[in-house]
């Protein structure tokens, strides 16, 4: 059997994704699927985004696979790297599963991982959502476009809140190339304190899900 990782993949428009970590060539028969309970670790809080996304999946297999249990846990640290290393230790049994982002595929690069997707294989795919930009009620930001020209009159002054190595910090990046501009980026951690910071002012904006911002 192999490994398995689920990808949320979120860029602007986001899909999910399912990843197994290859294993030993040797074909022997298998027991009925599943023979024990199914567990999802999502690597960020469960109240964010991916979590929210990660929730709606893990309660309908729950229902589906009615003889087992199959549960959500949150084991979050470095943009998602903790709960992917504790996939990556588990039995390669196709009983434990990884919710992750798109940042994923490019973590090893940007934070120096001993691990990358290249370790998961690519499964299937199960939701999408789409990135909103987020500002303040009172920002001075009126406009997407209000934003857009701040930050081209006033590089690297407009404060872009963002979880390095995430899907979001790479929505910020992609924002850069294809719009000419240059942000401040700022790493706010964990990706259920985005709210926080915006309110407290240390960032101007960051990017989430519609999953997350829209009711």
């Amino acid at each position: 059997m192999r490994k398995i990782s689920i990808a949320l993949m979120i860029l602007f428009l986001a899909t999910t994704f399912v990843f197994a970590q290859g294993t030993s060539e040797t074909k022997t028969a298998a027991p009925a699927y599943p023979a024990s309970d199914i567990q999802f670790v999502v690597p960020f809080p469960v109240g964010g985004s991916t979590g929210t996304i990660a929730q709606s999946l893990v309660k309908y297999l729950d229902a589906y696979y009615a003889e087992k249990n199959v549960v959500l846990s949150s084991i979050t640290g470095s943009g998602g790297a903790v709960g992917a290393r504790e996939i990556l230790k588990a039995k390669p049994d196709g009983y434990s599963f990884l919710v992750a982002v798109p940042g994923f595929s490019v973590q090893n690069v940007l934070t120096g991982l001993d691990f990358s997707y290249l370790d998961f294989e690519n499964v299937a795919a199960f939701a999408s959502s789409e990135q909103v930009l987020v500002v303040r009620k009172d920002s001075k930001y009126q406009t997407f476009q209000d934003f857009i020209n701040d930050a081209k009159a006033n590089p690297n002054t407009v404060k872009f809140g963002a979880p390095m190595g995430t899907s979001l910090f790479m929505g910020v990046l992609a924002m850069q190339n294809e719009l000419g501009v240059k942000f401040r980026i700022v790493d706010i951690g964990g990706v259920s304190v985005k709210a926080p910071e915006l309110l407290s002012g240390r960032v101007d904006a960051y990017l989430d899900s519609t999953a997350k911002t829209v009711p």
